[in-house]
């Protein structure tokens, strides 16, 4: 199902934009004058990546600064203040999942994302 998203369009590259959409957070996000969208909360305590920091193509949380590749919803790095012990345990248990991707879809210049 295709769902619009107002003011997803008008995104200049390296901007942002979180929408709830179906009780979900969506995260649209410009890389390289292309629009992705992923899952909006972090996999770890569910924070909104929308106030989170956007670096390229990477999205890192703003609670404990777990970064995300916005391309393919990729962990890069999972909470890189703990150890290495317990941050090889946490991605071994499943905790460090990658973000849910998108599919984007630009029809007559409106941005519909498929959910």
């Amino acid at each position: 199902m295709l769902k619009h998203i107002h003011g997803a369009g008008s995104l200049k590259d390296g901007e942002k934009l979180g929408v709830k959409m179906e009780g979900k957070e969506i995260l649209v996000v410009r890389v390289n004058e292309k629009l992705y969208a992923l899952n909006g909360k972090c996999t770890h305590l569910g924070c909104l990546l929308k106030k989170g920091r956007l670096e390229d193509q990477i999205i890192i949380c703003p609670c404990h600064g777990s970064s995300f590749d916005v391309t393919n919803g990729q962990v890069v790095k999972w909470i890189p203040n703990w150890s290495k012990m317990v941050g090889a345990l946490t991605e071994k248990i499943g905790l460090a999942r990658p973000l849910e991707t998108y599919k984007v879809e630009i029809l007559e210049q409106e941005v519909y994302v498929k959910i």
